[in-house]
């Protein structure tokens, strides 16, 4: 088998290598949109199979059910991959707790138990903290990117496990500062707009009091007379 040539490794390293970056920095970012391209392409692909068996021949109604598919798959797969991975998370812990009951002796209907308590926890959990998640799994994917496209270009284990770790650790915490940053900052809007919208409901205020009138002082020379008494 023919090696490949030491350019084409060398460009195909600094593309993982680029692509890892992206991930590991920006992968959250990157997400949503690519979540909901594979969920439109894989809906509006269903969408014009299911179409063109029950319409035949007739392409604009195989097109008109590829277009609902390919929005509803858009839609709907950008959630599922966020629950999936909620579940994907909680099963771990619920797994270590079953095996450790079961190795334990204990009896396994207990363990069941236990383990479907500890799943639907950590369910409840990774499910609210979703988008720290996806950084987490992203930048784990661009550390392992960019940690092959080091072995592609240099062929040094140390490099590369020492680059994909790095950039794993950094792209992981810079990306839960930001979610942190942005659910801050949403609650501060949040809190803003209600504040404001108090005020614009709140009543006017009351008008300020009348002045007391002024008793003027009678002019020098001239006598008043005096104010009657009090009646008894």
């Amino acid at each position: 088998m023919a090696a490949l040539d030491p350019t084409i490794l060398m460009v195909l390293g600094g593309i993982l290598a680029l692509l890892g970056l992206l991930l590991a920095f920006v992968g959250r970012k990157m997400w949503t949109p690519f979540m909901s391209l594979v969920g439109a392409i894989i809906g509006g692909t269903v969408g014009y199979i299911v179409g063109a068996v029950f319409f035949g021949n007739n392409i604009l109604g195989a097109g008109i059910l590829g277009l609902i598919g390919s929005v509803l798959g858009s839609i709907l797969f950008n959630y599922l991959v966020k629950i999936a991975l909620a579940v994907i998370a909680a099963a771990i812990p619920a797994g270590l707790v079953y095996y450790g009951l079961l190795g334990s002796g204990v009896v396994q209907d207990t363990a069941v138990i236990a383990a479907i308590l500890t799943l639907l926890v950590f369910f409840a959990i990774a499910y609210y903290f979703v988008e720290e998640l996806i950084g987490v799994v992203t930048a784990l994917v661009g550390g392992a990117l960019l940690g092959v496209g080091v072995f592609l270009v240099t062929g040094n284990v140390t490099f590369t496990l020492i680059g994909g770790a790095v950039v794993f650790l950094v792209g992981a915490i810079a990306q839960t500062l930001a979610v942190r940053r942005a659910k801050k900052g949403g609650a501060w809007r949040m809190r803003r707009a209600k504040a404001a919208q108090a005020a614009m409901y709140a009543p006017p205020p009351s008008p300020p009091p009348a002045p007391a009138p002024v008793q003027r002082a009678p002019p020098a020379g001239t006598s008043e007379p005096p104010p009657p008494p009090p009646p008894p």
